[in-house]
Order: C-alpha cells, then structure tokens, then sequence
C-alpha cells in the first residue's frame, strides 16, 4: 500500500481513487478529463460536506451548491477567468498576492 504523499508519484497511471469514510465515500480523481466529466454531471452524484465545510464556507456558494444554481454560478463565474481578462490584470493579481503573503508572514500564519 502507498502513502498518499507517494501515490500519485509511484502509480501516474491511476486514474482516480475511491475510499470509504464511514457511510460515506470519498472520490478523488488524479485525471482531468475525469474531474471535468465529474464535474459537468453532478446531477449523477450527492454533494456532501460536512457541516463545518458548510458553517465555513456557506451553503449557497459555488463549492456547495447543486443543480441548477451550480449551473448558474459555475456559467457566471467562468466568465472571469478567461485568458485575456487574466492576462489584462496580471499585475493586479501579482501585487494582491504579494500583500496577502506579507501579511502572513508578519503575522507568522
């Protein structure tokens, strides 16, 4: 058996990786055409998160909608990351990220 740190490195050719948690189980997908597959088709599956997912990251978001409402907020928000949007804010981007990461650091995070 693998460690999960090395699995993914030792079997590139796996695919995807199922575990029971309890009466639930866990799916983790190392392919992308897989993930995007998965992703498209949530109608196949149940969400589940964990109420403290739920408590931090609120239930009416992307991450924990379903249905017809990930639909829409998925198809709004993709919009933003388009490559000449991205591309056009770069700097931008680069100097929030640098401002978050000094804050953590002085703040040893």
């Amino acid at each position: 058996m693998y460690e999960p740190k090395n699995f993914s490195k030792e079997k590139k050719k796996v695919r995807g990786v199922a575990a029971n948690l309890g009466k639930a189980t866990m799916i983790s997908f190392n392919d992308p055409a897989l993930i995007k597959d998965f992703a498209f088709k949530d109608d196949n599956y149940e969400k589940y998160f964990p109420k403290i997912f739920q408590n931090l990251m609120g239930s009416g978001g992307l991450f924990l909608s379903k249905g017809e409402s990930w639909k829409k907020q998925r198809k709004l928000i993709s919009q933003s990351f388009h490559f000449e949007l991205l591309k056009s804010n770069i700097s931008n981007i680069s100097a929030i990220c640098s401002e978050v990461f000094n804050t953590i650091k002085e703040k040893k995070l």
